[in-house]
């Protein structure tokens, strides 16, 4: 069953942004796991009747971006970095997979400057 959260109010990461990195997602599973666009998470949890519950599927994040982000997903990066994070074991190496490419995509492109 999926969060009734509307997702204009989150910038979306981990699971719910990994499709276009080639990470499977199990359906069975949907969850909220993003950054609130303004306000705090705590805020937010409360607007939409979330409590917190440490086996629980919705994960929330403070934006601290110091720029005004409108994209529906977090860069690339970030949302790696949350897979290692929030996922179960095989998102947590897809996303440790996902950093080591774009770190080796870093090295080369500094090498060529």
């Amino acid at each position: 069953m999926s969060p009734d959260v509307s997702w204009e109010d989150l910038i979306r990461t981990g699971r719910p942004a990994a499709r276009h990195l080639g990470v499977r997602v199990n359906r069975a599973y949907n969850y909220a796991a993003g950054y609130v666009r303004d306000g705090s998470s705590v805020a937010f949890a409360s607007r939409h009747l979330f409590v917190e519950d440490y086996d629980g599927m919705n994960v929330l994040f403070d934006n601290t971006l110091p720029i005004s982000y409108s994209a529906p997903s977090m860069p690339d990066a970030v949302v790696a970095v949350d897979l290692t994070l929030t996922g179960g074991v095989y998102e947590r190496e897809r996303g440790i997979a996902i950093i080591a490419r774009l770190q080796n995509a870093w090295r080369a492109a500094r090498g060529r400057s």
